[in-house]
């Protein structure tokens, strides 16, 4: 069931490491400054009513701030989902 869920919001979410065509993905390294890429991604997941999949690096994500926004759900994901 577990497996199932994690499958379902992959295909149905906004990945930040692999972003709409529009948008440019986070790079997730821990040095390069996501902030610009997160916030975008973030938003087109609310505009859109997608949950924001947040997978893991091996790092972290540098952010210096983080807008406010409401009605997004946010999932984080180890590797072997997205690989």
């Amino acid at each position: 069931m577990l497996d199932q869920t994690a499958g379902d919001l992959i295909t149905s979410g906004v990945n930040a490491l692999v972003s709409p065509k529009h948008l440019e993905a986070c790079v997730g390294d821990g040095i390069t400054d996501d902030t610009v890429r997160f916030n975008e991604i973030y938003k087109y997941a609310q505009d859109n009513r997608m949950p924001l999949i947040i997978p893991e690096t091996g790092n972290s994500y540098r952010l210096s701030r983080l807008e406010e926004r409401h009605d997004v759900d946010f999932y984080g994901i180890d590797k072997r989902w997205y690989l």
